[in-house]
């Protein structure tokens, strides 16, 4: 059951950018910087189950990158914030610190990308912030954990909590990045398609290899080794032997049914015939 829980609300939140309730967005963070230290805040609203923090001090974010900073906050405060804390770092007027935020309300993932925060004003702060016994969890500091897992909302004994906020927040972050590289094999894969259709050969293939049937036209040739070898029936829009009839360069309607081809080519590469493209 601990499995399938943290499933049904990670992958949910993997799913937001089609299905995310557009009546809620992550609110403009408010930063304070003190002479050591620094938070970022957000209001509490109904339904907020966790709050990610993810930054980079003069570095620009690479993508959803975890970062300099990296920390998921599972309870807000008792002022009805959710905080992020740091109390190691210094800070001075002018730095700049680059992130994004992560927000899961209602089982549904909700994102700040691509911001910036630029230190302006540095407030004091009493030794005693520094002695609490909460401690902060960036990853810079190589001596503390990625995450927090002292805070959480489960209602399971209180010794199976810290597993279960460890599942939630590395499945959180991995999703998310998921989502951002399927993002990019996307735009990456209709840019590669708009390149092979403006190609004069994009859509030709060529057999060659001891080709059966030679007396037989170039077409019949082609139909039959891709129905009896590959298993695959497509539409061939033309199909030519070379002047010796030791190849046949065949082209297909559309790139699908070239891609379908090219992925079944071990099966006759394996053989006498051979497929090229």
């Amino acid at each position: 059951m601990l499995f399938s829980t943290v499933i049904f609300v990670v992958m949910l939140g993997f799913s937001t950018c089609a299905l995310q309730d557009s009546s809620y967005y992550v609110p403009k963070p408010t930063f304070t910087v003190f002479n050591r230290g620094f938070e970022v805040s957000i209001p509490d609203e109904e339904g907020i189950q966790l709050f990610a923090f993810h930054g980079n001090l003069n570095q620009p974010m690479e993508g959803l990158a975890a970062g300099q900073f990296s920390r998921d906050i599972l309870k807000k405060n008792k002022m009805g914030k959710w905080v992020y804390k740091n109390r190691r770092t210094y800070l001075s007027e002018g730095d700049t610190i680059y992130y994004w935020l992560f927000v899961i309300r209602n089982n549904l993932g909700y994102r700040y990308d691509d911001a910036v925060y630029t230190v302006k004003n540095i407030s004091p702060r009493p030794d005693s912030y520094y002695s609490s016994s909460e401690t902060s969890h960036d990853s810079s500091d190589p001596t503390s954990e990625k995450h927090n897992v002292s805070c959480s909302t489960s209602q399971e004994p209180k010794e199976k909590q810290p597993i279960y906020d460890v599942i939630l927040s590395n499945l959180t972050l991995q999703l998310i990045q998921m989502q951002e590289d399927l993002k990019t094999l996307q735009e990456n894969n209709k840019l590669y398609e708009d390149i092979i259709e403006k190609s004069p050969n994009g859509r030709q293939l060529v057999l060659s290899g001891d080709l059966p049937f030679k007396k037989e036209d170039a077409l019949f040739v082609t139909v039959s080794i891709l129905k009896n070898t590959l298993n695959i029936r497509v539409a061939i829009k033309n199909a030519e032997y070379n002047e010796d009839r030791s190849k046949i360069t065949f082209e297909v309607e559309d790139l699908e049914d070239k891609i379908k081809i090219i992925k079944k080519k071990d099966k006759i590469n394996s053989g006498r015939i051979l497929l090229t493209y």
